[in-house]
């Protein structure tokens, strides 16, 4: 039997503030995702291991 499952996903962009280095920029988004990651299940209800949050830092899906 096969069963369908419908999912949702989001995409956050952000621009660096200015003289922030790349480093920096990769640190804070990873602590970003460590919150975001910890927080959503809380609010929409669901098993952490049902959600998944990735930083990328110059992602090459924006190029």
């Amino acid at each position: 039997m096969t069963e369908e499952m419908h999912t949702s996903s989001s995409w956050l962009s952000f621009t660096a503030p200015e003289k922030w280095s790349e480093e920096e920029l990769t640190d804070a988004m990873t602590g970003a995702a460590y919150a975001m990651n910890a927080f959503i299940p809380l609010f929409i209800q669901c098993d952490s291991s049902d959600v998944a949050v990735v930083p990328q830092v110059n992602s090459p899906n924006l190029r």
